[in-house]
């Protein structure tokens, strides 16, 4: 168990700004795949997880006492999803993790946890609406800043380990 954990906690045991990081790179990835329509970068929504309560059973190993970083998740995330042209929805809004396990939604939850991104979802992808001198051809659709790299982004800390390696 102690060997288990110790190495569990070298994985686990980032900070929620690791985390957010770690949901740049996935953005660019999403991106940088060119699956939007038309061959363009495709949108994409950052969802914070709801911040976990005590830890039961077999999450005990994985999160006991991650409770205080797990509640700076959403701030981190909200930054990074700013900074990368991301929406961002914060699930700790909408819902709260089971008492089963402390760390994930029960079912009631998860219904509307997807409801509500559901919602969103559909909210996003509208299409924009036709402004009064476009000739009918195609939506007029704002513009928005490039994404930015992790080692160009203003005001995003960096990761623990210090490393702003630019992504491929």
């Amino acid at each position: 168990y102690r060997w288990c954990r110790a190495y569990i906690s070298r994985i686990i045991g980032r900070s929620a700004v690791d985390a957010a990081w770690g949901c740049a790179a996935l953005i660019e990835i999403v991106r940088r795949s060119r699956c939007g329509p038309g061959g363009t970068a495709p949108k994409a929504i950052l969802v914070a997880p709801p911040p976990i309560r005590q830890s039961h059973g077999r999450m005990v190993l994985l999160y006991d006492g991650r409770e205080a970083e797990s509640n700076r998740l959403a701030e981190a995330y909200e930054l990074v999803a700013r900074r990368f042209g991301a929406d961002f929805f914060d699930a700790g809004e909408v819902v709260s993790t089971s008492d089963a396990d402390g760390v994930h939604p029960d079912r009631q939850a998860n219904r509307k946890l997807g409801q509500h991104l559901a919602a969103r979802v559909l909210r996003l992808f509208q299409p924009a609406p036709a402004s009064p001198s476009s000739t009918g051809s195609l939506p007029v659709t704002p513009q928005t800043a490039p994404p930015q790299t992790p080692s160009t982004a203003p005001n995003v800390p960096a990761p623990a380990n210090n490393r702003q390696e630019p992504l491929p």
